[in-house]
């Protein structure tokens, strides 16, 4: 349980330094609201995980690359995690840096 901890840590770091970085401020009361929600529900699937199905967790954990993983899977993945990022760059552009979409107004 303690490495999927520290997993989860430098999982979420890696996600908020690309986020808060690309909006300039820690200053985002959205980017703040949008962590807590992905920490809470990823608290929640792990917990549940943890009790209905641990293998199907151990496996989830590991990673998301792994050894006889089909090559279309690794693409689709890699192409995932691409999109993921860019999205989480676009937002910050676009709220942050470009005044945007916002859910309320700044003072």
């Amino acid at each position: 349980m303690r490495r999927l901890h520290q997993g989860a840590v430098l999982d979420r770091g890696y996600w908020r330094g690309v986020l808060f970085f690309s909006a300039g401020t820690l200053d985002w009361p959205g980017a703040w609201i949008f962590m807590a929600e992905f920490a809470l529900g990823g608290i929640a699937v792990t917990l549940w995980l943890a009790w209905r199905d641990p293998g199907l967790l151990k496996e989830r954990m590991a990673g998301p690359f792994q050894k006889g993983q089909v090559y279309w899977d690794k693409v689709f993945i890699a192409f995932f995690i691409v999109v993921w990022f860019s999205w989480l760059v676009l937002m910050a552009f676009d709220t942050e840096r470009f005044g945007g979409f916002r859910i309320w107004p700044r003072h």
